[in-house]
């Protein structure tokens, strides 16, 4: 039986990546996930004529810039000259157009309607 601490370390392991520290005991190459998806969907080309991505999570936090999806969202985005707005319940990084949701699960659809209407308003759509 191999020692599966050796595997703790590894880059896409710990926390949810529990699956990924059992892959590489069992041989395989870890990739980041986030970026795999998201090249295997295609997404630049979702992005060719966007003038805005949304993206998000429950809370942005410094380990959202560590490969998660919507920081690997945001960097293609801006990679193709689109603007890439993130959003969550809770905001943990200052970076350039996040937006902090009130964090209510029971007004997560009035949240994200405002949200629309500001991020309209700042593109200088229709509110």
């Amino acid at each position: 039986m191999q020692d599966l601490t050796l595997f703790a370390d590894l880059p896409g392991s710990g926390a949810a990546g529990g699956l990924g520290a059992a892959f590489a005991a069992l041989g395989a190459r870890l990739v980041p996930g986030a970026r795999w998806i998201l090249e295997r969907i295609d997404f630049r080309a979702y992005l060719r004529d966007a003038d805005l991505a949304v993206s998000g999570e429950g809370k942005l936090d410094v380990t959202t810039r560590e490969g998660k999806a919507p920081w690997e969202a945001r960097r293609m985005a801006e990679q193709e000259g689109v603007r890439c707005a993130l959003f969550g319940g809770r905001v943990e990084v200052d970076e350039p157009d996040t937006h902090a949701l009130s964090g209510d699960p029971a007004r997560a659809a009035e949240d994200l309607r405002a949200l629309g209407r500001e991020l309209a308003a700042s593109a200088g759509g229709a509110g």
